[in-house]
């Protein structure tokens, strides 16, 4: 009897073991993917914010995370980022790969800004919301492939955007608006140009 017992006790350390186990696993996992989900954002190394967006330290002391530029973003480019526990939490950014900024006539998002942590540009070409960056060992084009799908699609071909002799595609910083066009089209898996932000 006593023998059954010990097993018993013995089967039921071990499973309490296991689960204590299994929880401190799941617990360490979700606490990387919480981290991940923050870093996945500022790796680029900033938030992208949307257009005529003051200075992050300006936008982040007036934005009243006030959903206005989302609510009226026509290409839903414009969403909430969220962070519990980060000062961007519920600040608007864009995702470039999944939805790009296509520069809207008038810029609706800007007008709706009570707050102006938005701040109209002065035209399309005036717009500076980060800087588009080649990486040459995943460009097609630049690892020898026929690829020009970040040319067509910028807004400012030949200006934002060129080819060079071989149309291998170069990135002008002074003309870039980063409006993620040229990372949204990117045929590679993982985009060979994304856009990185503007340091203020």
């Amino acid at each position: 009897m006593d023998g059954e017992l010990s097993r018993r006790k013995f089967f039921r350390e071990g499973f309490r073991k296991l689960a204590d186990g299994l929880k401190a696993t799941a617990s360490a996992l979700y606490s990387d993917v919480e981290s991940f989900t923050e870093s996945a954002f500022t790796i680029r190394p900033s938030l992208i914010r949307p257009p005529g967006a003051l200075p992050e330290k300006e936008f982040l002391e007036k934005c009243t995370r006030c959903n206005e530029c989302v609510r009226v973003c026509p290409q839903q480019a414009v969403m909430k980022f969220v962070g519990e526990g980060s000062v961007n939490h519920l600040t608007p950014i864009l995702n470039l790969r999944k939805s790009p900024c296509v520069l809207c006539e008038g810029f609706p998002c800007v007008e709706v800004c009570q707050p102006a942590a938005l701040v109209q540009p002065i035209s399309r070409r005036h717009v500076q919301m980060g800087t588009a960056v080649i990486n040459i060992k995943l460009c097609h084009a630049w690892q020898g492939a026929d690829c020009d799908y970040c040319f067509k699609e910028c807004p400012f071909p030949g200006e934002a955007i060129t080819l060079d002799d071989s149309r291998r595609p170069h990135v002008v910083e002074a003309s870039c608006t980063g409006c993620g066009l040229c990372e949204h089209i990117c045929p590679s898996r993982q985009p060979a140009i994304i856009v990185r932000k503007i340091a203020y």
